[in-house]
């Protein structure tokens, strides 16, 4: 299964301040950024398939290499992408739900939306969504139970033969390294609109 990961309001709770080249700063002094990513760990340890795209501002704002050191080191080598890459201070800000749905294309049953309650999708991504509290992220108990439920159940065949796993370079805004991202292998069908 492939798993769209916000960091905000899944991984800790949904009240940040970004700027630009700087690791985002969490606003809650009781909290610490990505003090719920040991669920996510937890929630992965019996679903060896499953990957993860980054679905998150922390990549728009560091970098994929950046963001990848701050996830648990079994996550890391589950990431296979990313719907935002840094960009430049003078571009205007994408809309980060339109940039998953863009990267998404159509859905499918092979595919989770991890995501608080704030984010607004598209109604053809509603099955797909699993919205968690944006103040207690995967730390509710009723939340873990969902995402588990959502691993395990019958309609989370592995999405990874749709990926190619030949990584594509994607530039790092810091340092000009390339981070290898594995990206789609099949375009969106030709009925398929942009937002």
């Amino acid at each position: 299964m492939l798993i769209y990961l916000n960091f905000d309001g899944v991984l800790h709770p949904n009240h940040l301040q970004y700027r630009y080249r700087h690791s985002p700063e969490l606003l809650c002094p009781s909290h610490t950024a990505f003090e719920y990513a040991p669920a996510l760990e937890n929630a992965f340890e019996d679903c060896p398939d499953a990957t993860v795209v980054l679905n998150t501002w922390w990549t728009y704002y560091l970098t994929v290499e950046a963001c990848l050191q701050l996830l648990p080191a079994s996550i890391r080598p589950r990431v296979v992408g990313t719907t935002l890459v840094g960009g430049i201070r003078e571009e205007p800000l994408p809309n980060r739900v339109r940039e998953a749905e863009r990267h998404i294309g159509v859905p499918t049953n092979e595919l989770l939306v991890l995501d608080n309650s704030s984010a607004r999708y598209g109604e053809s991504l509603l099955p797909q969504l699993l919205l968690v509290n944006e103040e207690t992220g995967l730390s509710c108990p009723s939340a873990m139970r969902a995402l588990k439920k959502r691993l395990h159940s019958q309609w989370s065949r592995v999405a990874s033969h749709k990926i190619d796993q030949r990584p594509v370079p994607i530039p790092s805004i810091q340092n000009g390294r390339e981070i290898p991202v594995r990206q789609w292998t099949e375009p969106p069908p030709a009925n398929h609109r942009e937002a």
